[in-house]
């Protein structure tokens, strides 16, 4: 069975039509501080998204503070 994503690349190539995925990942961290279980991309559309959730891509202070606590 042919593999579609291969034939896909190679239609892309032979067009040369490209697609790649420049997307930069992250990490989110949630209201309440905690980090997403995961990197999640930080282009304008995602910004967006999660920033109206009330994310961020910096975690708040009072989660760094605690984090340096269990640190020491």
């Amino acid at each position: 069975m042919p593999d579609i994503k291969q034939d896909r690349n190679n239609a892309d190539h032979e067009h040369g039509e490209l697609i790649e995925n420049h997307l930069d990942y992250k990490w989110w961290y949630k209201k309440d501080g905690t980090r997403t279980a995961s990197k999640l991309p930080c282009d304008p559309y995602h910004v967006a998204r999660f920033t109206e959730r009330g994310w961020t891509m910096t975690p708040p202070t009072n989660f760094l503070e605690e984090e340096e606590k269990d640190n020491a």
